[in-house]
């Protein structure tokens, strides 16, 4: 917002501007519209259409001008949230529908997401992997070259089977997970991770599989902040799952690209 005290320059419009305090509350509060304070005739006006310009020079007398005092852009939804995030996975709004288990965050959801310019995880976790694989598929043919995801939940009950899942998301090009319910990173998970990096012709890492980790603990977020466990990449390289250039890369780059916060959940 710019300095009320001062004029900053000329409003012209073809409506005049509103006066009172219910005029004025009424247009900041329509956060997707311009606000711009004028000096109309001795008392503070707003109007939200119209157009501005800065400097001292008057305008032709013939249009309905009044000098400018402060002015705000209009706050889009599109404007809002981390812009590298956005250009990241390709999205208009930085917006995400998280994966709620059993696929209550269903295809259509994820895909309604995806053609609304946001991202959706379908909720894998509680499901069989054929019942995974099917939802690859669906989504696969659906989405073209819309952003989305599925879910990667902790098993530590049934290690298996998310080592079933990981394993399958890299085999059918899953590239983006929302990893929750971790306390600790896992050796699948790490897998999913690690599996692909490279440098391009610039010398640049590229990381093709996406980790957004939902976390409820700073402890664990200092672990998706940092670099993969040692352990489990030096067995990744036992079991020749990895090459030594990915590993060697890994170490150089964090867990997720983004954290997302939440309350402990009641299951």
């Amino acid at each position: 917002m710019q300095s009320l005290f001062h004029h900053q320059g000329w409003w012209m419009g073809d409506d005049a501007p509103r006066t009172g305090d219910q005029a004025i509350k009424q247009a900041i509060s329509r956060i997707n519209r311009p606000v711009y304070l004028v000096n109309m005739n001795g008392q503070i006006a707003v109007s939200d259409t119209g157009s501005v310009f800065i400097g001292d020079k008057e305008p032709p007398s013939d249009c309905l001008s009044y000098p400018l005092y402060a002015y705000i852009q209009p706050l889009l939804p599109q404007f809002m949230g981390d812009p590298a995030f956005k250009a990241a996975h390709g999205l208009k709004y930085a917006y995400v529908a998280g994966a709620m288990a059993n696929g209550i965050t269903s295809v259509k959801m994820v895909e309604e997401m995806g053609k609304a310019g946001m991202i959706g995880f379908f909720g894998s976790a509680g499901l069989l992997p054929q019942d995974v694989e099917a939802a690859i598929d669906s989504l696969s043919s659906r989405m073209g070259g819309l952003a989305f995801g599925f879910n990667l939940i902790h098993s530590p009950n049934d290690p298996e089977l998310e080592n079933t899942i990981a394993a399958l998301y890299l085999k059918r090009g899953v590239n983006r997970v929302c990893a929750s319910a971790y306390l600790d990173l896992t050796l699948p998970l790490t897998y999913f991770r690690v599996k692909g990096i490279y440098r391009d012709n610039e010398g640049k890492i590229i990381i093709p599989n996406k980790i957004i980790g939902k976390i409820s603990r700073r402890e664990v977020a200092r672990k998706f902040l940092s670099p993969p466990p040692e352990k489990f990449l030096t067995q990744l390289l036992s079991q020749k799952m990895i090459t030594e250039q990915e590993a060697e890369l890994a170490r150089l780059v964090p867990m997720a690209d983004a954290i997302s916060a939440e309350a402990d959940s009641g299951g």
